[in-house]
């Protein structure tokens, strides 16, 4: 639950921060449009939903990261209407991600107890202290796969056959239009003085041209992965100063998300998980809140466990976790 919360808590700052700082090193800058940011990304995994709200700044030069005024905006109401019921955020601090520049961490809001379900229409909106108002409007994921929906998929990795040269990961079919996008990642461990650290490392689709790259939105129901790129992922993980023995290989997560059209757009234009989850804050703008900017969407998972081969884990010099 605390890995969960703590990727919903980054997945959001992440779009929150797109459209906060600004950053014109080509053009010159305009005058600076004020305006407040409402992010909110609603999970369908988990009853703990958060949002961020921030107003936009202007820096002396070019460099957003220069700015060392707290954006985030605090003693705001922020509400979601959903099934004929309101329910209100509650505002407090993180102070665990990593950003210096403003003492005393980043406000955000907070849901508790509560998971959105699949095509449900739900309203999201801010009342700052000033009275201004800003919205949107969605309708939520339009599915949520079923327990046994990838049976049509590689379960261990490599594959027995070795003629065979992807891994294929297959998860039902649909009648309509449905956005994917999925992740596949090497759960593994490395023990340092004698801490064990658990890590994950995000596996490419393929590798072109010495570039790893990762897959992209998609509406296919299926996906493969070559096994270069999934070799290249696990050599990767050994790094120097650290002896190979030290680090357990646990096994691989496939995980599908399913967004709403929202997202999706959002996605599609700032392809913000294509890159081991980055973002540049030059990425093109996407904003569906009326009365300022932000996003507001939804999204709900699932995945898979894949059995990482002893032989092939040992091979790397690498120990088994249990």
């Amino acid at each position: 639950m605390k890995n969960q919360i703590k990727y919903i808590l980054l997945l959001t700052l992440v779009i929150a921060l797109t459209f906060t700082g600004c950053d014109d090193a080509i053009y010159p800058k305009g005058d600076l449009d004020n305006q407040y940011v409402l992010s909110c990304v609603l999970n369908g995994d988990t009853s703990y939903q958060v949002a961020f709200l921030t107003k936009t700044y202007d820096v002396d030069g070019f460099d957003p990261y220069s700015n060392d005024v707290n954006p985030s905006v605090d003693d705001a109401q922020v509400v979601l209407l959903y099934n004929g019921l309101t329910y209100y955020f509650r505002d407090t601090v993180v102070t665990t991600l990593e950003d210096s520049r403003y003492p005393g961490g980043k406000h955000y809001y907070y849901l508790n107890n509560f998971t959105p379900a699949p095509n449900q229409d739900a309203i999201l909106e801010a009342r700052m202290q000033d009275g201004t108002i800003i919205n949107s409007e969605i309708r939520t994921f339009p599915y949520k796969l079923r327990e046994g929906s990838f049976y049509r998929s590689d379960f261990l990795a490599p594959p027995e056959n070795p003629l065979q040269n992807t891994l294929l990961f297959k998860w039902g079919d649909y009648a309509q239009t449905v956005y994917f996008i999925p992740v596949l990642s090497i759960e593994y461990s490395k023990t340092i003085n004698g801490v064990e650290y658990r890590r994950s490392k995000l596996v490419p689709q393929m590798i072109e041209n010495g570039e790893q790259l990762f897959p992209g939105l998609q509406t296919g129901d299926h996906i493969s992965y070559n096994l270069d790129a999934f070799d290249y992922a696990f050599e990767s993980i050994a790094e120097d100063g650290v002896a190979r023995e030290d680090y357990k290989i646990y096994h691989a997560v496939f995980k599908v998300l399913i967004t709403d059209e929202y997202l999706a757009t959002y996605y599609s234009a700032s392809n913000t998980f294509s890159d081991s989850f980055t973002i540049l804050v030059t990425e093109p703008e996407y904003t569906n809140i009326n009365g300022g900017l932000g996003m507001f969407g939804s999204f709900v998972s699932n995945k898979i466990q894949v059995t990482i081969n002893r032989n092939y884990t040992e091979a790397y010099g690498y120990s088994v976790g249990e």
